[in-house]
C-alpha cells in the first residue's frame, strides 16, 4: 500500500504581512503555508523540515544547512551575491531572485531624478525656500531647463530595472541605447509587472556587449548602471568607462556600489571628464560622514532608497504566488539564478 503524498511545505521568514498569505496560499491548495519571525533562531527552528522557503539571502547565507527537503528557496531580493559567497549555492536547490518587484519604483525614481536635474527643480526648490523671485536674467543664466527630448539615455544592463525605466524614458522622446552579457537576445529574462518593462527588448535602437561599451558610451547623454555584482561587474566604472563618456554626460548607479570605483568617479568629477553624478548604492553603508563623497562636485548621494516601495509585499507575493503556481504545475521558474553567471 503507497504512503500518502506528503503535504507541501512552505515557510516565509521575510516578515510578510499575513494579508498577503492568502494570495500564496490561493496559489498552493492543500499546501501549508507558515509565516515565521525573520530572526535567525526561528529560520533554524522551522526551515528544516520545508519544501519551499521564502528568505532573504543573508538568512539563506547564515544557515548552518539546509533541510534534506528543500527545493526551492525564494529570495526577496534582486541580488544575491551573498548566496553566491556562502557553500549553499552548491546546494541541490534552486534559486529564484525578486528581480522585478521593485523596477516600477526604482524606474520613476531615476526618471524623476533625470527630470528634476533638467528642470532645476533643486535650485527653484532653494530660491523659494530664500523666498527670492528670480530676475530674468538669472533666469537666463541658469534656471532655463533642457529636455529629456532627444537625449540618449545608454542603459548598462537590461532586466528588469533598466527595461522598466527605458518604457518611461522612451514615453519622454528618449533615445535608448542598451548593454547587456549578450547583446544578441534582446528579451528580457526577468519578471516585471504587467505592463512595466519591455520584455521583448523593442525599445533599444542598439545593442551593445560589455567589450563595446566604449562605442556606446561617447553617444550618450545619461548612463544608468543597473547590473548584479559579480566578479565580472565588480569595479566595472572605473577610469576608462568614464573617460569615454561624454563631458556633458552623467553618471547614474543603482546597481552595488562595489560595480563603481569611487576614487576614479571622485577624479572625473574634479576634473570634469563627466558633468555629474548620481549614487544611490555606495561601497560602504551607510556612508561615513567622513567619506570624500559629500564634498566630490556635481553629486549626488541617495541612501539606497530607490527600491524603498510601498507596494513592497504586494509585488513580492505576486511573483511568489506565480512561481507557485508554475512550481506546482512543474513549468519553469521566474527569475532562476544561474550558477555559472552569478545572478
Amino acid at each position: 500500500m503507497s504512503s500518502p503524498a506528503q503535504t507541501l511545505r512552505i515557510v516565509s521568514s521575510v516578515g510578510l504581512p499575513e494579508a498577503k498569505l492568502d494570495v500564496i496560499r490561493a496559489a498552493a491548495p492543500g499546501a501549508e503555508v507558515l509565516n515565521i519571525p525573520e530572526s535567525q533562531e526561528a529560520c533554524l527552528e522551522h526551515v528544516a523540515g520545508a519544501d519551499i522557503w521564502l528568505a532573504h539571502q543573508g538568512q539563506v547565507a547564515h544557515m548552518p544547512a539546509l533541510g534534506a527537503r528543500l527545493r526551492w528557496i525564494q529570495l526577496s531580493s534582486a541580488g544575491a551575491e551573498q548566496v553566491f559567497a556562502s557553500p549553499h549555492i552548491h546546494a541541490d536547490v534552486t534559486y529564484t531572485n525578486a528581480s522585478g518587484v521593485q523596477s516600477v519604483g526604482m524606474a520613476e525614481f531615476t526618471l524623476g531624478l533625470l527630470l528634476s536635474h533638467a528642470h532645476r527643480l533643486p535650485a527653484l526648490t532653494d530660491l523659494y525656500a530664500r523666498r527670492r523671485w528670480p530676475s530674468p536674467s538669472e533666469v537666463r543664466a541658469g534656471l532655463m531647463a533642457d529636455e529629456l527630448f532627444g537625449m540618449t539615455l545608454g542603459l548598462v544592463g537590461y532586466g528588469s530595472i533598466n527595461s522598466a525605466l527605458a518604457r518611461r524614458a522612451a514615453a519622454c522622446g528618449m533615445r535608448i541605447l542598451a548593454c547587456k552579457r549578450d547583446p544578441q537576445i534582446h528579451a528580457v529574462p526577468r519578471w516585471n509587472p504587467a505592463g512595466a518593462g519591455d520584455p521583448e527588448g523593442r525599445l533599444p535602437q542598439a545593442w551593445y556587449g560589455p567589450q563595446q561599451l566604449s562605442a556606446m558610451l561617447p553617444q550618450c547623454d545619461v548612463v544608468v548602471v543597473a547590473i548584479p555584482l559579480t566578479p565580472a561587474t565588480r569595479g566595472l566604472v572605473g577610469e576608462s568607462f568614464l573617460r569615454a563618456m561624454r563631458p556633458t554626460a552623467r553618471l547614474i548607479n543603482l546597481g552595488r556600489g562595489q560595480i563603481v570605483q569611487e576614487p576614479a568617479l571622485l577624479r572625473a568629477l574634479r576634473e570634469g571628464w563627466i558633468a555629474g553624478a548620481m549614487l544611490d548604492v555606495v561601497s560602504q553603508e551607510p556612508l561615513p560622514a567622513t567619506s570624500p563623497l559629500y564634498a566630490a562636485p556635481n553629486l549626488l548621494v541617495t541612501p539606497h532608497i530607490s527600491s524603498a516601495i510601498k507596494k513592497y509585499w504586494e509585488r513580492l507575493a505576486e511573483l511568489f504566488a506565480e512561481n507557485l503556481r508554475r512550481y506546482n504545475a512543474g513549468q519553469p521558474l521566474l527569475n532562476v539564478i544561474d550558477r555559472e553567471k552569478g545572478y
